[in-house]
């Protein structure tokens, strides 16, 4: 135990080593600080540990600071953070005028608009460095997961920051599962039950005149739980003595803890009954709010003085703003023990006297009828909506659930039902959108209700293949939305239509409805929506109006995550797999700050595709597990079938052909892999190249064959692009040249038409390799200066199929170059198969594994990765390179992300020593390489 705090006498009885744990903390150099999460269930001794360390930190003379969460104030941006930083206030006149600005904006002191969140985190991180410049401080958040958003955001951010300061920061949790999105801020400490000599032991402090019976009754009861054993005790026995047949919902939300906060209450007068119940049932309500709700509530005037009642009762505590229960068992069982009546009569309470909030107050009076009530029901509905672009998510659902309740025509019921279904669709819930729109099923809709929820359906259910008949239905009510002026919704139904194109075959005539749809939609406006059903409507006729939208988007435009996700969509559409790449990692960021999980499962699950395609496979695999834990909140039988291909693919390419084998043949019992699907053709793919890995070549020409035959089942319009390099790869291995030339000639106007990346990627492999003796040469010096070999997989295999040609030609120490630059990469990314014939080429030109050999730089990296490792070389930043390239920042770091293993290096200060003299020298050859 340190000398700089001392422990008392009063301490929770049974947590000693969390104490001496913390203790430790507030004691320790100022260099170190410390987080800890205190993970229990309620009535645990959580909220009374973290006030045994408040209290070991001020007899030590630090600093304290203290926020508290509580459920019904989780929907109240920065609700928390006004609490903790109170004390603080007038410091925030030495912060720079835009942190001052937003953070005093946040917290209700000044007026203004949205203020951005970083900023926010920053201005609080400032304040607190400097509140702990000369002593420790210990900041406290009891019941953490009860905070609102946005300040468990910006604890979370401030944590991180201020871990190597005299800085300790406590936090309480009931979430005893942990909390995945701070697992890396706090060690988490679990509180267990406390065993019985320590509950016995407790009893003997706290209530030493109970007689036998009663002892065992109450250790029976609590069992283990330190609040129920002091709550308990201290309330009086009950009439009839000790129940015979104790009964309970829940170790703590028993009949028997209901009823001793109930006798509590009952001590309290009308006014401190009155005041205690609206405190209870208000969303984070202020002192004021409270007391005049409290007004309303009884007809009389009430003071902060009637609190003074319930808190020498231990109900609660309160200050110049707010009341503070002193456990949140303590708010629920007021509330519980008031008639419904009662709880309606406080909510229209604060209902009428709220202004500052106007969904707080359409909240309240929605909870304080019990009637239909449309004027609220539009209130509530109008609160939710803003709400909603602000990020609550949930809190809209649950508003629009109520809005849904309240409405008196069966119509908007169902209206609101559809919507509240979809905002759960986008935080991944498909348990509520099952529920909701079962909901409204039942009543009333307009046609186009109806067709919403068709469409809510058809994201988790399995699709419906090749109906063209459907797809022309789609189109029709489209237009008819669009002529009623709701361009999101014909957005929707083109998008549906659009994917049914794409899943499957469509007779003519639903194929021109769909494309004639798209371009009607994309001829009003551009945006990000229009571009991706354009994309997905004809990704060959439509691809270069869309790449040449993609490109325009600046990597530091400010876009929200749905659009982000629209543009990755027409991305991958058109086969434009590194900006889909780049557009999915930027909506990653907010998806998970936003906790949309319903959209990040999807987005993984395209992520995984194009990295794999890319050659980030470690980040594919990353993202094909996370989808794992997620698939249930993708709500979708396309996406989990197209997770569970790309897992196959990418065991077949890190040689588990095996493995692969049994995923295919699983996915090909899903009902989206169907003759003529997208899928069928990527599972043929997938089989094809699980067959190279297995060294069956014949095998694998036949499966990747199909997918590039018109006249097959597993044909498919665009997933074709993805086969070529295997199947030219066969092709010379198996003499059937002549045909992959053929698929190569018919494929050249198609990928000039579209301007499809993914197809150029593929063909420009496939004419080097195809290529006659004479000009093979120049085609793969052409592929692999060319932008679209730029990805580690693409040009790995170009430099391996080069080096194997260079060696057939008798050129074998020219062979040797990019024999191991593919070496080097093919090894790095695991492709087993591909390493092992690099290898076998390698010591045909007398190379064996032992030697090492220095390759010049021009063999290791493309045109660009050399102008950018040059001008790293000589000490300038991503930015500076970006401005001398005109390229972003992002693309430079993303060059570098790649030249690293290419150089066998590790860190920037490497270029310049493993440069030759020729690259390093910023006087030579600049003009000739800019």
């Amino acid at each position: 135990m340190g000398t700089g705090v001392r422990m008392g006498t009063s301490e929770p009885v049974g947590r000693d080593a969390v104490l001496r744990l913390l203790s430790e903390a507030l004691t320790a150099p100022a260099d170190r600080g410390g987080a800890f999460l205190l993970l229990g269930e309620p009535g645990i001794g959580k909220t009374t540990c973290l006030a045994t360390a408040e209290a070991m930190a001020r007899e030590a003379g630090h600093l304290t600071l203290g926020t508290a969460g509580n459920k019904a104030e989780t929907k109240l941006p920065f609700a928390g953070l006004h609490q903790l930083l109170r004390p603080l206030l007038p410091s925030t006149d030495s912060l720079p005028g835009v942190q001052r600005h937003a953070l005093r904006t946040v917290l209700g002191l000044h007026e203004g608009g949205p203020t951005d969140r970083f900023v926010i985190s920053v201005a609080v991180l400032n304040l607190l460095r400097a509140a702990s410049a000369h002593r420790t401080l210990l900041i406290t958040a009891d019941e953490i997961e009860w905070l609102d958003q946005e300040t468990r955001h910006i604890l979370a951010f401030v944590t991180r920051q201020l871990d190597r300061q005299r800085v300790v920061v406590v936090a309480t949790s009931s979430a005893v599962d942990g909390l995945p999105d701070l697992s890396d801020v706090f060690q988490e400490v679990r509180l267990p039950r406390l065993d019985e000599p320590a509950a016995r032991r407790v009893l003997d402090l706290r209530a030493p005149q109970l007689d036998d019976a009663r002892r065992e009754w109450i250790l029976e009861q609590a069992a283990g739980y330190p609040l129920a054993l002091i709550e308990l005790a201290q309330a009086p026995p009950a009439p009839g003595g000790i129940p015979s047949d104790p009964t309970s919902s829940g170790p703590l939300l028993s009949p028997a803890l209901t009823r001793t906060f109930g006798v509590r209450v009952q001590d309290l007068t009308d006014s401190g009954r009155d005041v205690v119940l609206v405190a209870a049932v208000a969303a984070g309500a202020s002192l004021p709010e409270i007391l005049a709700a409290a007004t309303v509530l009884s007809g009389r005037g009430v003071t902060a003085t009637v609190l003074e009642g319930p808190q020498s009762l231990g109900l609660l505590r309160f200050d110049e703003t707010r009341v503070h229960f002193t456990h949140p068992l303590v708010k629920a069982a007021i509330a519980q023990n008031e008639s419904a009546s009662r709880r309606q009569a406080a909510h229209r309470a604060l209902g009428a006297v709220i202004t500052v909030s106007a969904y707080r107050r359409a909240w309240h009076r929605a909870l304080g009828t019990a009637k239909h009530d449309d004027a609220i029901a539009a209130e509530l509905e109008a609160a939710a909506s803003d709400i909603a672009r602000h990020g609550d998510i949930g809190a809209a659902i649950t508003a629009l659930e109520r809005a849904a309740q309240l409405s008196t025509k069966p119509v908007e019921r169902g209206r609101r039902q559809i919507l509240a279904a979809r905002y759960a669709a986008r935080l991944g819930r498909p348990d509520t959108v099952a529920r909701l729109l079962t909901g409204a099923a039942g009543g009333e809709l307009s046609i186009f209700d109806q067709v919403r929820a068709e469409l809510l359906h058809e994201d988790f259910q399995p699709p419906v293949m090749a109906d063209s008949n459907r797809v022309i239905q789609l189109c029709a009510i489209a237009r008819r939305a669009e002529a009623a002026g709701d361009r999101e919704l014909a957005l929707d139904l083109t998008e549906a239509a659009a994917r049914r194109r794409c899943a499957a075959p469509l007779d003519s005539r639903a194929r021109s409805d769909v494309i004639a749809l798209a371009g009607s939609l994309a001829q009003d406006s551009l945006d990000a929506r229009a571009i991706a059903v354009l994309a997905l409507a004809d990704p060959i006729g439509n691809g270069r109006t869309a790449l040449s939208e993609l490109s325009d988007l600046g990597d530091e435009a400010a876009i929200t995550s749905s659009r982000l996700s629209a543009y990755a969509v027409a991305a991958r559409a058109v086969g434009d797999y590194a900006v889909a790449a780049r557009l999915l990692d930027r909506a990653e960021i907010e998806l998970r700050a936003r906790g949309l999980f319903g959209q990040l499962a999807r987005n993984l699950c395209v992520a995984a595709e194009v990295r794999l395609e890319l050659g980030d496979w470690d980040r594919a695999a990353a993202a094909l597990t996370e989808f794992a834990t997620l698939s249930g909140a993708a709500m979708s039988t396309n996406h989990g079938t197209a997770a569970l291909l790309s897992t196959a693919r990418t065991m077949a390419l890190r040689g588990d052909p095996a493995a692969a084998f049994e995923l295919i043949s699983e996915a090909e019992h899903s009902p989206a892999v169907r003759g003529g699907s997208r899928h069928l053709a990527q599972a043929q793919i997938v089989r094809g190249i699980a067959n190279i890995s297995a060294g069956k070549p014949l095998e694998a020409y036949t499966a990747l064959s199909r997918v590039l035959d018109p006249l097959d089942t597993s044909h498919h319009f665009r997933e074709q692009f993805g086969a070529v390099t295997y199947l030219t790869e066969l092709a010379v291995r198996t003499g059937r040249q002549d045909h992959a030339r053929n698929v190569v000639e018919r494929l050249r106007p198609i990928a000039e038409t579209s301007g499809s990346p993914l197809l150029q990627t593929h063909l420009v492999y496939a004419t080097a390799v195809l290529a006659p003796d004479d000009v093979a040469e120049q085609s793969f010096l052409a592929g692999l200066a060319s932008p679209a070999t730029d990805s580690l997989w693409a040009r790995a295999r170009l430099q391996l199929a080069y080096g194997r040609w260079l060696r057939r030609q008798h050129r074998v120490t020219q062979s040797r170059g990019p024999l191991q630059t593919s070496l080097a990469t093919l090894e790095q990314l695991g492709a087993q198969r591909w390493a092992e014939e690099a290898r076998t080429e390698l010591e045909a030109s007398g190379v064996h594994g032992d030697e090492d050999h220095d390759l010049p730089v021009s063999g290791l990296l493309s045109a660009q990765e050399l102008k950018i490792a040059r001008f790293a070389a000589l000490g300038m930043s991503n930015r500076e390179i970006a401005e001398r390239l005109a390229v972003s920042p992002r693309t430079v770091g993303s060059h570098l992300y790649r030249i690293f293993p290419k150089l066998q290096i590790s860190t920037r200060s490497q270029i310049a020593a493993r440069l030759s003299e020729e690259y390093a020298d910023p006087r030579v050859h600049q003009s000739t390489h800019l």
